[in-house]
């Protein structure tokens, strides 16, 4: 874990934990370039990173995988491929968010929907006490909420 410190009476602190961090992909060394191209949807680095030996639970320095890199760039394709690769979708980073949480903050459902049909548990916090409904329902996205609610989220 982090320890990063923020002030959880203020939603907007609490969710801030959940947003990707681009300087984690920022360099040269292979992982980080791994953990951009899955952010970017650049599928062919994707494959190649795979095809070097890469675990698709590789982590940067924040503890995000490729995996949660492409829940924060909207790339289903990565994400679905990923998965079929044996990323875990459960995987946290190290302040303890998930791909899940992260796919709901970021409002989109096709991931939600591959991520749950993956075996993302829809009940597990972050740190900050953030699970996946908390993210969606600070974001707005009634599909994500609807989805997670259906799946057993507690609110």
């Amino acid at each position: 874990m982090s320890g990063a410190q923020y002030d959880i009476t203020h939603p907007e602190q609490e969710m801030r934990a959940l947003k990707f961090r681009t300087d984690g992909i920022e360099g040269s060394n292979s992982i980080i370039k791994f953990i951009k191209a899955a952010y970017d949807g650049n599928r062919d680095y994707v494959e190649f990173g795979i095809m070097q030996g890469f675990s698709p639970n590789v982590q940067n320095k924040y503890g995000d995988t490729a995996l949660i890199a492409a829940c924060a760039g909207n790339q289903p394709a990565i994400v679905r491929y990923l998965l079929r690769k044996g990323a875990d979708p459960n995987f946290p980073n190290y302040d303890g968010t998930t791909p899940l949480m992260v796919a709901s903050y970021y409002g989109n459902i096709e991931i939600v929907n591959l991520l749950l049909v993956a075996g993302a548990d829809v009940n597990i916090k972050n740190e900050l006490g953030t699970t996946a409904l908390k993210a969606a329902e600070y974001k707005g996205c009634q599909e994500c909420i609807k989805a997670l609610k259906e799946a057993g989220a507690e609110a």
